[in-house]
């Protein structure tokens, strides 16, 4: 059975209720193409939608995907003040935002608390994700939107690389005192 994103959404909003899923894949199974997809979808059909890279993009919306969330929100840091402060706050989110999307390498990556919170989304093939029996059928961006939401996602990962060889060379001073 397949499903539209604007179908999916109808389903939650008119209820104040949520859906949550997270796409993963391989590398070069298209997760940010998917989701930006979805993006333009939804603002073409004059939904509000938010597309995220990071916690400062969060605000409350119709539809709010978070890109790659498994980089901020890393399992082996289940203890760190962030996760535990965006766990409490996903558990906010339930009634204030319909449709939740992030998206991930492998859904393993995401800390516990957040596996709980995000049904798995396998993309099934291009083009398709499964949401655990109904088929999501997402096309893809036009090029405008691919490329203003790619330059922003490339500034992002270029930002927070320089901040972790930062706090890496932190890190190394303190050691050394």
């Amino acid at each position: 059975m397949y499903i539209s994103i604007t179908e999916l959404l109808e389903l939650y909003k008119p209820n104040l209720d949520h859906f949550s899923f997270c796409v993963f894949g391989a590398r070069g199974t298209y997760k940010t193409t998917h989701l930006m997809g979805i993006y333009e979808e939804l603002k073409r059909k004059k939904y509000n939608v938010v597309f995220g890279y990071d916690v400062e993009d969060i605000q409350i919306c119709d539809c709010l995907i978070l890109d790659d969330f498994a980089t901020k929100f890393y399992k082996r840091d289940f203890s760190s003040t962030e996760n535990k402060e965006f766990a409490k706050i996903l558990q906010e989110i339930r009634t204030n935002i319909p449709l939740v999307i992030t998206s991930c390498p492998d859904y393993s990556l995401l800390d516990k608390d957040f596996r709980d919170f995000f049904e798995p989304a396998p993309i099934v093939k291009n083009g398709f994700i499964n949401l655990g029996g109904r088929i999501l059928k997402v096309n893809p961006p036009s090029e405008k939107v691919e490329k203003i939401l790619r330059s922003k996602e490339l500034q992002g990962r270029t930002d927070r690389f320089l901040q972790g060889i930062e706090r890496i060379k932190q890190a190394r001073e303190k050691k050394k005192k």
